[in-house]
């Protein structure tokens, strides 16, 4: 790689070609109040207007977030809170974002694995899918698929795993149909499991 070609991989929202002309990577256009009623219409079963953490079970990316829309700890979540946490992403304006993350199984690291990151439901039309493969010590760098940009757009993803040529994973984690294994690309720092490196752990 050249050192021309190291010098534009910047992973903010801003970022700067080799001819020193920025370019703009602009942020999704987020709509708290659709994506609310988007998520209550599909996931809300007993229709009273909030969501308890068992009926987020079909949007994998949603159950790793949870915990931090849900402001006032009652274990569900309203239209309000999930507007506002969409909220802070319209603020925000993010474009992409570098993120790492770590894939393991029973505790250890998974080499050599092929990983995609699919949006879930409420924002497969606007975000692109991620995509990246595992290092000997199980951490990935996605990818937003389409971009020659380093990076990938914040928010809510479905993790499918291909098995690595090393270690047999759970057929169930191949398919975006099946999987239970999601993640949230935050677009701030402020909640522990999304700064830095994040763990995405593999279950049986």
């Amino acid at each position: 790689m050249s050192y021309c070609r190291l010098l534009c991989l910047v992973p903010v929202g801003l970022l700067l070609g080799c001819s020193q002309q920025p370019t703009r990577i602009e942020a999704p256009s987020w709509d708290p109040d659709g994506f609310a009623d988007e998520i209550l219409t599909k996931l809300d079963a007993n229709s009273d207007g909030s969501l308890a953490f068992a009926e987020l079970a079909p949007a994998p990316g949603l159950v790793f977030g949870a915990k931090y829309i849900d402001t006032d700890g009652n274990k569900s979540l309203s239209r309000e809170e999930l507007m506002a946490r969409f909220q802070l992403y319209v603020e925000r304006r993010l474009g992409l974002t570098s993120k790492q993350m770590q894939l393991l199984y029973k505790g250890r690291p998974v080499p050599g694995a092929k990983l995609k990151l699919v949006p879930e439901f409420f924002l497969a039309e606007l975000i692109e899918p991620a995509a990246g493969e595992t290092f000997a010590d199980g951490t990935v760098d996605p990818v937003t698929e389409g971009m020659e940009l380093p990076g990938m757009r914040v928010g809510y993803y479905k993790v499918v795993v291909e098995s690595s040529p090393r270690v047999k994973l759970p057929a169930k984690y191949a398919s975006a149909d099946t999987t239970t294994l999601g993640v949230e690309v935050a677009p701030f720092d402020s909640d522990p499991e999304t700064y830095g490196t994040i763990k995405l752990n593999i279950t049986d």
